[in-house]
C-alpha cells in the first residue's frame, strides 16, 4: 500500500492563514483548485518514494520523490514549456513544503517523467500534484502556491541549522508575463502578532525569471512561534514609479531571546523594520535614507533615528531595521525616506527630536546631563561635492529671550544625512528651538524640510 496519494482538496489549511493584496487568495490555502492536467499536457500517473541511501546521492538521501508522467497532448505540435509543482501537506494537513520543476521541448504525443524533490520526507504524510501550461499568460506574475513551517534543525534543508526557529514562507511564482518582458520580482512577508499587529516584514529578491518559467522562494521570519499571522505579496521589479517606495512596514519591543543577530544588543528597544523598492527607471541608485520619528503621548517627537542603505539596483527592494531606545514612550511612529541622489544645493534639515533628560537617564547620559535638553537632529547635505557642515542649536524661554546655544560640526559626504546632537543647560525653561548654520563666521536659520 502506498504512503502517500493524491490530494484532490482544494482548501487545505496551512500552517498560518495567508491573505495578499495582489492576488486573489483570502484564507486557508488556494481558494481554486489546480487541474491536475492542462489543454496541452495531462499527467497520466505518478508515484512518490523516500529516496535511500542505495538510492540516491546524499544531497537527496531521506527526500521525498515524486515522480508523474506527462505527455503533451496538444494539437498545435511541440508546446515549448509546463512546469510541474507539488504541494506536501503534514499528518494535520498543513501545507509545509512547497516545489516545483520547468520543463521544455517535449514533442508532441510524446510522455517523458519528470521529478520533483521535497526535503521535509518522513514529515509529509500526502501531497498535491499538478501541471501549470508555460504558455499560458496572464500578464503579471503569479503565486501558484505557496507553505508555511517552523523550521527544525534537523531538516534536510541547507539552510535548516542557520534558520532554526524561524518561519519559512515558501512560494511557488510563474513568469506569466509576455515575452521579452519582465525577468525581476520580489517576495515580500509581513508577519502578524495574535493581536494583529505587524511585527516583522521581510522580502527577497529574483531575477533572471524567464516568461512562461517557475521560481522558488524563500522568506524568513525571525520571531516564529510569535508570528500568528502573515501576508505575502508580489511586487513587479519592473512597475517603477520614478521614486523610492516604502512597500511596508513593522513595529515591535525587541526580546534578547530573539532569533535576530542584533537582538541582544537592541533588547528592549523599538524596532523598526521597513522593506523599501528603488522605483527609479534605470541602473542603481547610490544612496537612501530611512528615517524614523518616535511621538510620545503629547505628539512631541521624542526620538528620531536613521538607517542608509546603498547600490540598490532598479528594481530591487532593500529590507532595513531602524532602533529607537525609548519604547516605552513611545506611542506612535512616522517613517521619511531620504532620496541621497536629489540634491537641491544646500544643507536640509530633515528631522529633529527634543527630550527632557531625568534622572531615570542618568546611566545612559551621566548625571551632568540630568536637567539638559537633549536635542538630536537630522541634516542632509544636499550639495554636489562633500561638505562640513556647522549646526548651532538655540534655546528660548517663553519671552522670547535666548537661554542657550551649543554648535556641532562635521563632515557630510554629498548625499548623506548626519545625526547631530546637543545638550542645552535649563532645559526645562527652554520654550522654543532655533537652528542656524554657520557659514562664514554668519549664522543663517535653517528650517525643518517637511
Amino acid at each position: 500500500m502506498k504512503r502517500f496519494s493524491f490530494i484532490l482538496l482544494s482548501c487545505l489549511l496551512c500552517l498560518i492563514p495567508f491573505s495578499s493584496a495582489a492576488d486573489p487568495y483570502t484564507g486557508g490555502h488556494l481558494t481554486v483548485p489546480h487541474p491536475q492536467s492542462t489543454a496541452a499536457y495531462v499527467l497520466e500517473s505518478h508515484d512518490s518514494k523516500i529516496l535511500t541511501a542505495e538510492e540516491s546521492d546524499d544531497y537527496n538521501l531521506g527526500k521525498l520523490k515524486i515522480t508523474g508522467v506527462v505527455r503533451n497532448v496538444s494539437e498545435l505540435g511541440q508546446k515549448e514549456i509546463f512546469s510541474m509543482v507539488v504541494e506536501g501537506y503534514d499528518v494535520t494537513g498543513r501545507c509545509v513544503e512547497v516545489n516545483s520543476i520547468d520543463q521544455v521541448n517535449l514533442p508532441q504525443g510524446q510522455a517523458e517523467k519528470v521529478s520533483v524533490y521535497l526535503s521535509l520526507g518522513h514529515v509529509i504524510s500526502t501531497y498535491k500534484v499538478y501541471l501549470v501550461d508555460g504558455e499560458a499568460s496572464s500578464g503579471t506574475w503569479d503565486l501558484l502556491t505557496y507553505s508555511s513551517r517552523i523550521v527544525n534543525k534537523n531538516e534536510l534543508d541547507m539552510n535548516a541549522v542557520a534558520n532554526a526557529g524561524k518561519l519559512k514562507v515558501q512560494a511557488v511564482i510563474k513568469n506569466s508575463m509576455p515575452p521579452d518582458s519582465h525577468q525581476v520580482y520580489a517576495l515580500v512577508v509581513e508577519g502578524y502578532d495574535a493581536s494583529g499587529k505587524c511585527i516583522e516584514v521581510n522580502s527577497s529578491d529574483r531575477v533572471n525569471v524567464a516568461p512562461g518559467f517557475t521560481d522558488n522562494v524563500s522568506v524568513y521570519l525571525s520571531l516564529g512561534q510569535k508570528i500568528k499571522s502573515f501576508k505575502a505579496y508580489l511586487v513587479d521589479g519592473e512597475a517603477l514609479s520614478g521614486k523610492w517606495d516604502l512597500l511596508t512596514s513593522s513595529s515591535r519591543i525587541v526580546s534578547k531571546d530573539e532569533l535576530d543577530i542584533n537582538a541582544k544588543t537592541n533588547s528592549g528597544k523599538l524596532s523598526v523594520q521597513a522593506v523599501v523598492k528603488n522605483g527609479f527607471l534605470t541602473g542603481a541608485k547610490e544612496l537612501y535614507t530611512l528615517i524614523v520619528e518616535g511621538f510620545d503621548s503629547k505628539g512631541t517627537c521624542i526620538e528620531t533615528r536613521k538607517a542608509s542603505q546603498i547600490n540598490i539596483a532598479s528594481g530591487f527592494t532593500s529590507n532595513i531595521s531602524v532602533y529607537l531606545t525609548q519604547s516605552a514612550k513611545i506611542k506612535t511612529t512616522r517613517l521619511r525616506l531620504v532620496d541621497g541622489d536629489a540634491l537641491s544645493g544646500h544643507f536640509q534639515l530633515l528631522s529633529y527630536s527634543l527630550r527632557l533628560l531625568g534622572k531615570e537617564d542618568a546611566t545612559a547620559f551621566g548625571t551632568a546631563n540630568i536637567g539638559k535638553l537633549y536635542i538630536t537632529s537630522m541634516v542632509k547635505n544636499d550639495s554636489k561635492t562633500d561638505q562640513k557642515i556647522n549646526l548651532m542649536a538655540v534655546g528660548y524661554d517663553a519671552a522670547g529671550k535666548k537661554i542657550f546655544e551649543q554648535a556641532q560640526s562635521t563632515l557630510l559626504s554629498s548625499g548623506h544625512v548626519a545625526e547631530l546632537t546637543f545638550y542645552l543647560k535649563s532645559g526645562g525653561s527652554i520654550k522654543s528651538i532655533r537652528f542656524f548654520i554657520i557659514e562664514n563666521s554668519k549664522a543663517v536659520e535653517i528650517k525643518k524640510v517637511l
